[in-house]
């Protein structure tokens, strides 16, 4: 019996013939039956507030019952699970940061959780410190629905053609091709790492000669593609329905310059790896989002740890997932930042995340997204614990790395080869082994070092 990673794998190196096979298996079939019932289920109103309380209960439960971490902590609190009976009870749960997670990792992994049951999902690519995560294979689905609802919001449909710019494997394919064709996604993979003057016209000529109602992509993939055809007086020959930004984090004058380029709607919902919390955008300018009760538990805290329950307070957002049966957890500290819109509503303003946008400088004033440049899939099944881009000009990159105990010297030739083809000669890369990586004067790891002063597309 395969997991979902093998499924996934075998998938992607399956021949386009065999994709397009699988593919004309009608849409709600080939999702599977926990789709089909998280979509009946989406499509249904219910008393959110309810349902997230009997959620976060079954979740205590089930921690309590099924993993080593949550049932020493709470004997050794004292706590019961059916004393968690309202939301401020649950509330009394320690907090738990990425450290915690790393160090009990396997703690945190229910016990009796049978493997093909479950998956691995990598976090930390733009914290520099990649992790893996177990999810019972359930949790795809649910996220599958949970996207797709919000897609449907706006005039969305699976047989609709949808062009994607947020990253993927191009390496297999020869150097100048810069897309491929996703028949089960019914999408069009642009490569976003090569958006420049050169091959933009291509981007564009391929855009209008397929002509996808929809664009799921990278901020920064959006804003490169909207200035270098600029650039050269270009423009897509039909009308798009939305954009649907994702990963990365982005500012209201960015939406505003995808918006007024293209003409359309521009879209987003907050989620993450770890499927703790998901929230849909709000309003035609993309100015802030709905937390979905149904999917997970979002909590805003201060500085002092403290649970915020006005407007307009800045914290840190917290998220506890529900239907995790691999591996739960609860409280979790996400490093990202907001503010509540309504309360009440559970509206909060645009997240600041390490996600962030961040490039790397090539020759000739190209430029690269980071988080499609280095993958934290990559760097966690090569061993490499935590990473660092250095530039002392554009067109020289030193990817400094700080290795994990299993690290190989072969691992750093296999680091090297990964970026040099996707980097396709746009950088000179070196591999530099350190023991730690340099920080802000709060302790926060910076990503990309630039020992100069950057520029940065501009729109006119």
């Amino acid at each position: 019996m395969f997991d979902l990673n093998q499924l996934k794998t075998l998938y992607y190196n399956s021949p386009l013939w065999m994709k397009r096979l699988y593919a004309s298996i009608p849409y709600d079939i080939r999702q599977g039956g926990d789709y089909r019932r998280w979509k009946y289920f989406l499509d249904n109103k219910i008393n959110t507030e309810e349902y997230q309380l009997l959620k976060l209960k079954e979740s205590v439960h089930y921690a309590y019952t099924h993993t080593r971490y949550y049932k020493t902590l709470f004997d050794n609190m004292g706590l019961s699970p059916f004393d968690v009976n309202e939301i401020a009870d649950f509330q009394k749960i320690p907090l738990v940061d990425k450290e915690i997670l790393r160090q009990e990792h396997a703690n945190f992994i229910v016990k009796d959780n049978p493997k093909q049951k479950s998956f691995y999902v990598t976090t930390g690519g733009t914290s520099g410190s990649p992790m893996k995560l177990l999810q019972s294979e359930n949790m795809w689905a649910k996220e599958v629905a949970f996207v797709e609802s919000f897609f449907r919001q706006h005039g969305y449909k699976p047989k609709m053609l949808k062009a994607s710019f947020r990253g993927g494997d191009f390496l297999t394919l020869p150097p100048e091709k810069l897309w491929s064709s996703n028949p089960v996604n019914n999408e069009i993979n642009f490569s976003s790492s090569f958006i420049n003057l050169e091959t933009v016209t291509q981007y564009v000529e391929e855009l209008n000669r397929q002509s996808p109602s929809f664009i799921h992509g990278l901020p920064s993939s959006l804003l490169f593609l909207a200035h270098y055809m600029k650039m050269k007086g270009l423009r897509l020959n039909y009308r798009l329905t939305a954009i649907f930004l994702v990963s990365e984090g982005f500012s209201t004058s960015d939406i505003q310059e995808i918006s007024d380029f293209f003409r359309c709607t521009v879209a987003s919902f907050y989620g993450h790896s770890e499927r703790l919390v998901f929230a849909r955008s709000i309003g035609p300018v993309l100015d802030g989002y709905e937390v979905d009760k149904r999917y997970g538990f979002f909590e805003l805290i201060d500085e002092e740890n403290r649970v915020i329950e006005n407007n307009e307070e800045k914290g840190e957002i917290v998220g506890s997932n529900f239907d995790n049966f691999a591996m739960p957890i609860l409280r979790f500290k996400t490093g990202d930042y907001t503010q509540y819109k309504d309360i009440k509503r559970g509206d909060i303003k645009l997240v600041e995340s390490t996600r962030n946008q961040q490039y790397i400088d090539c020759f000739h004033g190209n430029k690269l997204s980071f988080s499609t440049f280095v993958r934290a899939s990559e760097m966690a099944e090569l061993d490499v614990f935590r990473y660092q881009v250095y530039q002392r000009s554009p067109g020289e990159c030193t990817l400094r790395i700080v290795p994990n105990s299993q690290f190989k010297d072969s691992n750093r030739e296999k680091v090297l080869k990964l970026l040099k083809t996707r980097a396709k000669g746009e950088l000179n890369i070196e591999i530099e082994v350190v023991t730690d990586l340099e920080r802000t004067a709060r302790g926060k790891l910076k990503l990309i070092i630039k020992e100069y002063q950057p520029s940065t597309p501009q729109q006119d």
